[in-house]
C-alpha cells in the first residue's frame, strides 16, 4: 500500500479557508419607487474584519443596473473572497441622497441560493433577493 500523499490532490474544508461569495443577480420584486421608476441599484460589502466598506461598482455614483422594476432580475457576477463572514447592503441611488435597502450577512454556514431582502417595513418599500453562491477556494497540499 502506498501512503505518500499525492501533491495533486485537493483537499476542500471550510475551516480557516477562504470562500468565495459569487453574487449572480438581484432580483426585485417589489420595487421601492412610488413613481413607477425604478430602482437603480449599487451595493457595498464589508468582508471579515474590514472596517470600510467597498462599493461596487466603484466609481462613486456609478451603479449596476438603472431602472429595475417589479419583476427584473439584474446582473451582478460579482465574487467577493472572505474567510468568516461578508456583509452585503443593496442601495438606491436617489437624488435626495442613496438610500439603504437592506443588507445580508454571509457567513461559513450559509449555503443557500436565495437571501431576501425585505424592505416593506420602510419608506421604501422595496423588496429584493439575491441571488449567490458560496464555494470553498480549495488549496493544493503540499506533499
Amino acid at each position: 500500500m502506498n501512503n505518500k500523499m499525492d501533491t495533486n490532490s485537493t483537499f476542500i474544508s471550510s475551516a480557516g479557508n477562504k470562500l468565495q461569495l459569487n453574487l449572480s443577480y438581484v432580483h426585485c420584486s417589489v420595487t421601492g419607487d412610488h413613481q413607477n421608476n425604478g430602482d437603480d441599484l449599487y451595493i457595498k460589502y464589508r468582508a471579515d474584519s474590514q472596517t470600510i466598506d467597498t462599493r461596487y461598482p466603484t466609481d462613486k455614483g456609478s451603479v449596476f443596473v438603472y431602472d429595475l422594476k417589479a419583476g427584473q432580475n439584474a446582473s451582478m457576477n460579482i465574487i467577493i473572497e472572505f474567510t468568516n463572514s461578508v456583509r452585503v447592503e443593496l442601495y438606491d441611488v436617489d437624488g435626495a441622497g442613496d438610500e439603504s435597502l437592506g443588507s445580508v450577512t454571509y457567513s461559513t454556514d450559509d449555503l443557500l441560493d436565495v437571501e431576501l431582502i425585505d424592505d416593506t417595513n420602510s419608506p421604501h418599500d422595496g423588496q429584493y433577493q439575491f441571488h449567490s453562491s458560496i464555494s470553498t477556494i480549495a488549496k493544493k497540499m503540499v506533499g
